[in-house]
């Protein structure tokens, strides 16, 4: 009578703990697409924010050159060549990231 109680006792602890790995397995997999998709999201929204920092810095270089030296042609300048090298690769960073995701 004992053995059939402790067998008994075995079967229903090997069905819980199947079906808590079965649970356990698909929360785990569910959270880990949650963090694969906050992180890609999370790179996405720095990017933005570091392509709005470089557009406010070129135009306030362009605007500074503009009242202190007159300037309306850049093409030869070598900030303004960094500065819009700096835009290009954010931009192009941005896309393959967005693609992605």
């Amino acid at each position: 009578m004992l053995e059939t109680l402790l067998k008994k006792i075995d079967h229903y602890k090997d069905r819980f703990f199947k079906r808590y790995d079965t649970i356990y397995k698909s929360s785990f997999d569910a959270t880990k697409d949650v963090l694969h998709k906050s992180k890609g999201r999370f790179e996405i929204e720095k990017v933005k924010l570091e392509l709005k920092k470089s557009y406010y810095h070129l135009g306030k270089y362009i605007a500074k050159q503009h009242l202190l030296k007159g300037y309306s042609d850049f093409s030869l300048d070598p900030k303004f060549e960094e500065l819009t090298e700096k835009i290009k690769k954010n931009i192009e960073y941005y896309r393959n990231i967005k693609e992605e995701a």
